[in-house]
């Protein structure tokens, strides 16, 4: 196994911002065995999750696109006691994979992870109470989509956050950006939608992929 090297940007966020607990790690490593660790959030980027649901108060969390339940444990460790978060996962490999991580894990009651296509799954959680806390960060096609259901499914004052919101390129048109054109249309439309002032008081957090972040009026 190869971990990539890392800049001495990255050593010094790591050393004084990082992420200690080794039970992520074994993940992390686990991710890099896979090479799929690129498709994970980075270290700073679940610190900013971390304190926003922190900085919110929230107590129920949803995120689409769990992968192998890294950003699951760190966003469940930001929630109180009586906090739950629920993470819904495509593929069967990956969700059997997280299982194994929650389930040795202290925060395994505080976690509910479903699976199942996203779209189909989001309909058995409308009746439940809303979400304070909102994560999108799966199939980018289907961030609009997601995103419709979630502003009828989170609370006033909740956030929504959607990772990869630049799509590597894609939402200006980068002709080096190799994503479809319907996929980037539905992805500069989920951004106008979050950027809609009489919707949402919002930001992009400019992480290499892009964050983008709203709080619901």
């Amino acid at each position: 196994m190869r971990e990539k090297t890392k800049s001495a940007q990255e050593q010094y966020l790591e050393a004084n911002f990082g992420l200690p607990d080794e039970d992520l790690k074994a993940i992390q490593e686990e991710m890099i065995c896979q090479h799929c660790e690129g498709m994970a959030l980075s270290t700073p980027e679940l610190r900013i999750l971390q304190f926003l649901i922190r900085l919110n108060g929230a107590r129920r969390v949803l995120e689409i696109g769990t992968l192998f339940g890294r950003s699951s444990l760190a966003l469940a460790r930001a929630l109180p006691d009586d906090g739950q978060l629920v993470t819904i996962e495509r593929s069967a490999v990956n969700h059997g994979v997280a299982q194994g991580f929650f389930e040795k894990s202290p925060e395994a009651s505080r976690i509910r992870s479903l699976l199942g296509d996203a779209k189909e799954v989001l309909k058995t959680l409308e009746n439940e109470p809303p979400f304070d806390f909102i994560l999108i960060d799966a199939d980018k096609a289907g961030y609009l989509d997601y995103l419709l259901w979630a502003e009828k499914h989170l609370r006033v004052g909740g956030v929504i956050v959607g990772d990869n919101s630049f799509l590597w390129g894609g939402v200006w048109d980068d002709p080096e950006a190799d994503v479809k054109a319907a996929t980037a249309e539905k992805m500069k439309e989920f951004n106008r939608r979050l950027a809609d002032p009489e919707r949402y008081s919002s930001m992009v957090i400019p992480t290499a992929e892009g964050m983008t972040v709203a709080q619901k009026r």
